[in-house]
């Protein structure tokens, strides 16, 4: 009897385990989501990280965050919060400023734009990208095209 108890015993932990491991691996190949924030980080054609703190305050690599409409225009940009790029071409943006924005102009999603780049040879108005407010992957890396320069 005491043989039994110890082997259903093992035999759940074993379950245990083994549906744990199932879970996890599934887990592990969907895409994760931003509830507060999302990492940024933004790369140069050449693949290395863009230094977005040359220059003064007017010059200094930043995002800037775009309504899209249903229509798929992109008319309304937040201007009142456009974080700066870092020294290893890095952010952290905080999305509930972006999702009222895009919400308040009658969208639910959202373009990318990188400004104060064209005396590197990037245009303002590429697009680097087009997320819904409520799917916004926690990381998203940005290769910069000097041939792309057309907006949404």
């Amino acid at each position: 009897m005491k043989l039994i108890k110890k082997l259903a015993v093992v035999l759940t932990a074993i379950m245990a385990v083994v549906c744990v491991a199932a879970f996890t691996a599934c887990d592990k190949g969907g895409e994760t989501y931003a509830t507060t924030s999302f990492n940024v980080t933004v790369l140069g054609e050449d693949g290395n990280p863009i230094d977005g703190t040359k220059g003064d305050e007017d010059t200094k690599v930043k995002l800037q965050f775009c309504a899209v409409t249903a229509e798929g225009n992109a008319d309304a940009c937040l201007s009142a919060y456009q974080p700066e790029v870092g020294a290893d071409g890095k952010l952290t943006v905080d999305l509930s400023r972006i999702k009222s924005f895009v919400e308040n102009n009658d969208a639910n999603r959202f373009v990318i734009h990188i400004i104060n780049l064209e005396g590197q040879g990037y245009s303002f108005l590429a697009n680097y990208g087009v997320y819904e407010v409520d799917k916004v992957p926690t990381e998203i890396s940005i290769t910069l095209n000097k041939n792309q320069t057309e907006a949404i």
